[in-house]
């Protein structure tokens, strides 16, 4: 089973839901639960930083909802449903081709035609965004959209370029997953500890003569 790591977040759990999400990816499913505070928001926000699918349980059938509104008011929640609806929706998921490894064995007709399909969903997000992703990398591409595909239960591309073509909120969704990988850099701290440690270790040359005029202006 392709998606097959789960974390399931009921109690006060930030069980390293980081490593999840790096180890599985676009695998990674999240689930948070009825609780307090706020625990699993991390976790979900990890996991859906890496193109996981994420659940939260809905107010009316939880007991407590600090944990499933936290996350939900983070943004970071693909489905809001009742637990059994939850089982339900991760049977649907599991049994979705690109989830299920079905999609393999594609003919020369059939990539032509994937082809012009993805020609067209550029053209609709460069037209609606002003942002060209043509270049942008083919597999993070292709993750992001099969991850709108499994979500909306779409199995073909060419209908879910049709799905792009009457629905505008769509498109701004697909936008703002492909955008996840970089804004996700802002929002890690040891990246930017990364950051500033490789750069007072070689800094640019015109902070090198900037630092060495002033400590001069300092000794006069």
């Amino acid at each position: 089973m392709r998606f097959g790591r789960f974390l399931i977040e009921r109690t006060i759990v930030h069980w390293n839901p980081r490593s999840l999400a790096s180890e599985q990816g676009s695998n990674a499913i999240g689930i948070v639960l009825s609780g307090t505070a706020s625990d699993g928001t991390v976790g979900l926000t990890a996991i859906k930083g890496e193109g996981g699918i994420t659940f939260a349980q809905d107010s009316s059938s939880a007991e407590y909802d600090g944990m499933p509104a936290s996350a939900i008011a983070a943004g970071c929640v693909d489905f809001v449903l009742a637990p059994d609806a939850i089982a339900r929706e991760l049977a649907h998921i599991r049994s979705h081709p690109y989830v299920a490894g079905a999609t393999a064995g594609a003919t020369e007709g059939d990539q032509k035609s994937n082809d012009a399909d993805m020609t067209q969903v550029f053209r609709l997000l460069r037209r609606a965004t002003r942002v060209d992703f043509s270049e942008y990398k083919p597999p993070t591409i292709g993750r992001r959209m099969h991850r709108r595909m499994v979500l909306h239960r779409i199995e073909k591309l060419s209908d879910y370029v049709a799905l792009l073509h009457r629905d505008r909120n769509e498109i701004t969704a697909l936008y703002q997953d492909l955008l996840i990988n970089v804004t996700s850099f802002f929002r890690n701290p040891e990246a930017f500890e990364t950051l500033k440690r490789t750069a007072k270790q070689n800094p640019a040359p015109s902070v090198k003569k900037k630092s060495a005029s002033a400590s001069k202006s300092r000794k006069r």
